[in-house]
């Protein structure tokens, strides 16, 4: 449907009241198949939004780490600030996205451009209790750095799994999770603890 409006003249760079594009919303949408089938037919990966977003910033806020990769691989800036001088490695922070904050970091952002409230990415994931985003953030390139984004990773990664384990009332699984080194207590992003995930079920009445 896509590519057959377009042959039909559709404007690619048309925008909605909030100033999204096509492509825009295709990165929002993480539809990598139609981002990258609107860049090949012309579309503007820097026209922005309302807010001042482009489409590297779309993709960041989503998660879209197919896209990402590939307005990446085509030259685009990694620096560009929205209206409050966010840039897409602030936005990836700020919306907990890893990936894309590996990604960019990767392809050479600058992690110490700061927003319009003097805040960098790494003061964003301090503030808002992001502790990988942090250690990836602070990462001096190190061993030492590397061995503990990976620990961190693998506690989160632990955590997850516990939680819906726990979710799913599988006793054995929690058992495993346990021996593995999963603390009781660990939270989700919502702050939740496997005790809250199991909807305080087989409590006894009275």
């Amino acid at each position: 449907m896509v590519q057959y409006l377009l042959d039909c003249g559709a404007d690619i760079h048309a925008r909605n009241n909030m100033g999204q594009c096509a492509l825009w919303l295709a990165c929002e949408s993480c539809e990598k198949k139609t981002a990258l089938l609107l860049l090949d037919r012309g579309a503007d990966p820097q026209q922005r939004d309302n807010d001042g977003h482009n489409a590297l910033m779309s993709a960041a806020i989503s998660g879209a780490k197919g896209i990402v990769k590939e307005l990446i691989r085509r030259g685009a800036p990694l620096d560009e600030q929205d209206d409050e001088g966010r840039s897409a490695l602030y936005l990836a922070t700020e919306y907990e996205e890893p990936d894309i904050v590996q990604l960019l970091l990767a392809a050479g952002a600058n992690r110490d451009l700061a927003a319009q409230n003097c805040h960098t990415p790494a003061d964003c994931a301090k503030e808002e209790g992001y502790e990988i985003l942090l250690a990836m953030l602070q990462d001096d390139g190190s061993t030492d750095s590397e061995q503990r984004v990976a620990a961190l990773k693998q506690r989160a990664a632990l955590a997850r799994k516990l939680l819906q384990a726990a979710e799913d009332d599988e006793l054995k699984t929690v058992q495993e999770l346990l021996s593995r080194g999963a603390a009781p207590s660990c939270t989700d992003d919502e702050g939740r603890t496997a005790l809250m995930a199991t909807g305080l079920r087989g409590l006894p009445s009275g």
